[in-house]
């Protein structure tokens, strides 16, 4: 589990503070509130790319963009060894599911998606209760 900035919101887009967990080929995100039980968003890492952003392109420091052929996040760390470990850790989590036969049954997302309970988020309230 690691804190990540998400620039999230449908019209009034921001960055806002997330708590990100790599499960297989699923990247999950929460919120800070414990009053969450399950993840904010799940992304299916099949088939991404992922880019380091300039500063033309961004206006938070340490980001980068995760895409998909129609959609695609921006996600930016706390720093530069974050920003380029997580995305070391979705292309090698992307490239292995990619090349790997498996069965989609064995994967269910019930049995995947941990509960925030199970999460080992700290305590407290960073005070964002805003929905994504």
């Amino acid at each position: 589990m690691n804190i990540l900035f998400c620039l999230l919101g449908e019209h009034f887009r921001d960055w806002r503070r997330r708590f990100f967990i790599l499960v297989d080929k699923y990247l999950l995100y929460y919120s800070s509130s414990k009053k969450d039980k399950g993840p904010k968003g799940v992304y299916v890492l099949n088939g991404v790319k992922v880019k380091k952003l300039v500063d033309k392109e961004s206006n938070k420091p340490n980001s980068f963009r995760v895409s998909w052929p129609k959609r695609e996040f921006d996600v930016a760390g706390t720093n530069e060894d974050e920003r380029v470990r997580w995305m070391s850790v979705i292309e090698v989590a992307s490239a292995w599911w990619n090349s790997t036969a498996y069965s989609e049954e064995m994967y269910a997302a019930e049995g995947m998606i941990p509960n925030f309970d199970d999460a080992g988020f700290p305590d407290g309230d960073d005070g964002d209760d805003a929905d994504d």
